[in-house]
């Protein structure tokens, strides 16, 4: 998750230094933000936003079939331990099951 966010700031900078260089050479302040919402579009948002659906795609089984989905430690956004701060994939969990504690959905902690 982390990664898509790097990428997406690092993008972000890339573009906006390019636009920046290529807004000397247009004069229509109209036809620069066209230019500017397009590019951010497909430069920026697009490729963060499959990124992301790539990420879910790839942590669904993890997500959802393996113990950690029951553990009040495991963040199902991040796919992520907060307790060992290690990714459980569906071969490996971090604990191993020893510190395993069964989540209270029903509490608003």
């Amino acid at each position: 998750m982390g990664e898509i966010v790097y990428k997406t700031i690092l993008r972000a900078f890339v573009l906006t230094l390019i636009l920046w260089w290529v807004s000397r050479y247009i004069y229509s302040t109209e036809t620069m933000w066209i230019i500017v919402g397009i590019t951010y579009y497909f430069g920026l948002f697009l490729p963060g936003y499959y990124g992301y659906k790539r990420f879910v795609e790839n942590n669904k089984e993890t997500a959802e079939s393996t113990l950690c989905t029951s553990c009040k430690h495991f963040s199902k956004n991040e796919v992520y331990c907060v307790l060992h701060d290690q990714f459980p994939t569906r071969n490996y969990l971090p604990c191993e099951g020893n510190d395993w504690e069964m989540t209270n959905e029903g509490d608003s902690d």
